[in-house]
C-alpha cells in the first residue's frame, strides 16, 4: 500500500492479515457471478475489479495506461540501503568514497579484492 496503488484489487485475510495476491490466482470454479475480475474472471466481491495486483497492472497495459499512475512516490530515507545509492555496481568506485563507508563495507573490498587476485592470476 505504502508503494503501489492497491485500489480495487481484492484483499484476502490470511492468518489475521490483510493481504493481496501479487500473481493471478488459479481457477476455482466456472463464473457464475456478475463481478469477475477484468483480466482474468475469477469472481470476486464487489466493488473490487482485479484478483490480484499482476491482473490489474495486465489490465493497465491493455489498456495503455501509463504504470507509472499506480506507482507512489516514496521518500528513500524510509529504506536502510538508502545510504549505498551513490555506489556502483561495476566495481569502478573511487577509493576515497569506499574508505568513507561503515564497516560492513569491508567486506566488498574483501570480495573485490579476491576477485582481482583470481584475474591476476588467470593472467600468468
Amino acid at each position: 500500500e505504502k508503494l503501489i496503488d492497491c485500489s480495487y484489487v481484492q484483499p484476502y485475510t490470511i492468518n489475521g492479515a490483510k493481504v493481496i495476491f501479487i500473481n493471478q490466482r488459479p481457477q476455482s470454479r466456472a463464473k457464475v457471478s456478475s463481478n469477475v475480475c477484468f483480466t482474468c474472471d475469477r469472481i470476486l466481491q464487489e466493488p473490487f475489479h482485479f484478483c490480484s495486483l499482476s491482473c490489474k497492472v495486465d489490465y493497465l497495459v491493455y489498456q495503455g495506461d501509463d504504470l507509472s499512475s499506480i506507482l507512489y512516490r516514496i521518500d528513500e530515507s524510509d529504506f536502510t540501503f538508502a545510504r549505498l545509492e551513490g555506489l556502483r555496481m561495476d566495481g569502478h568506485d573511487q577509493l576515497g568514497e569506499i574508505s568513507t563507508m561503515e564497516d560492513d563495507t569491508e567486506d566488498i573490498m574483501l570480495i573485490s579484492d579476491q576477485s582481482e587476485q583470481g584475474n591476476n592470476s588467470n593472467k600468468k
